[in-house]
């Protein structure tokens, strides 16, 4: 099955609007074990950084972005690692992913690339 649709309302229906563990493990799991193509589809692809947020600090996975993220240096690579697969998302989910990857570089201790990433992020949105 590669049906984008079909895996993000099975990602949908796993968090079922629960803020819990274990449905935030099998949503994200549902989308991880996915073909790259289904990452790469703009639903699922905006789905996926919530989830990563929210496993490790039990965040309501809408709000995540509004809220400081107490990561591990190795939450930090394995989120790094996550966002790499998802280059191929739909463009106007890269500026968020592009972000999140500057912070996650900035985070690891590579600031020149961390920097780099935000330069680019800058040059885009002129």
């Amino acid at each position: 099955m590669e049906d984008p649709a079909a895996y993000y309302l099975l990602a949908v229906r796993a968090l079922g609007g629960a803020n819990n563990p274990d449905s935030v493990k099998l949503a994200l799991r549902v989308l991880l074990e996915a073909p790259a193509s289904i990452r790469d589809d703009w639903k699922c692809a905006r789905l996926i950084p919530g989830p990563v947020l929210a496993r490790s600090h039990r965040l309501e996975t809408a709000s995540w972005e509004r809220n400081t993220v107490a990561f591990s240096e190795s939450d930090w690579w394995g989120c790094l690692e996550l966002l790499t697969t998802l280059r191929g998302a739909a463009a106007f989910e890269q500026y968020r992913i592009a972000f999140l990857r500057g912070l996650a570089l900035f985070h690891v201790g590579s600031i020149a690339a961390s920097q780099s990433e935000f330069r680019e992020l800058r040059v885009v949105r002129t």
